[in-house]
């Protein structure tokens, strides 16, 4: 494609959130109960989404929170549960078939 999506190096999780882009959608994917759209019905409001894929084991309940109260979204890749490096690729491609029509 004409456009890579950007993978940050590892930096601190709180300060990340707090700098997240202004200009794009927010939305962490996380396993735990609770409210969570699916990423294939979401509907966009910028080109430019920051999805935050947790580590195994999943985020904490406080980074959870966290995240939300920086108005990141809780949504989920569906059913099925990944790996964490299959999930971003998951994440990518779900927005991807999503934009193509």
């Amino acid at each position: 494609k004409a456009t890579l999506p950007i993978i940050h190096k590892i930096i601190d999780f709180n300060l990340f959130i707090q700098e997240n882009t202004k200009d794009a959608d927010l939305y962490i994917a996380h396993l735990k109960d609770g409210k969570r759209t699916l990423l294939k019905s979401i509907k966009s409001r910028f080109s430019a989404s920051v999805i935050l894929i947790g580590p195994e084991g999943d985020f904490s309940p406080e980074e959870i929170k966290n995240a939300v109260n920086q108005n990141y979204k809780p949504i989920s890749l569906g059913n099925s549960r990944f790996r964490t490096e299959t999930a971003g690729i998951v994440a990518c491609h779900t927005l991807n078939l999503k934009y193509e029509s």
